[in-house]
C-alpha cells in the first residue's frame, strides 16, 4: 500500500533460468537449470519512479 502511492502490483513464484555456467555460448543442446524465485510485476508507467534497475518486459512461456 505504500509503494508509489498505493499502485497495484502482482506477486508470484516463478522459475528463473540459471545461465551463469553458459559462458559466451548463445545456444545449448540442453535446457538451462532453473531455480524458484519470487517476482513482483510493477505497472510499466510506474517502473522508472525509483532508482535505476533491471527490468524485463516479457515472460517466456515454458
Amino acid at each position: 500500500p505504500n509503494l508509489l502511492g498505493g499502485i497495484v502490483t502482482l506477486s508470484a513464484i516463478g522459475n528463473r533460468a540459471e545461465t551463469e555456467n553458459w559462458g559466451a555460448d548463445l545456444y545449448r543442446s540442453e535446457p538451462p537449470a532453473t531455480e524458484e524465485t519470487k517476482l513482483k510485476a510493477v505497472p510499466y508507467f510506474a517502473w522508472d519512479n525509483r532508482e535505476p534497475g533491471e527490468m524485463l518486459v516479457w515472460l517466456r512461456e515454458g
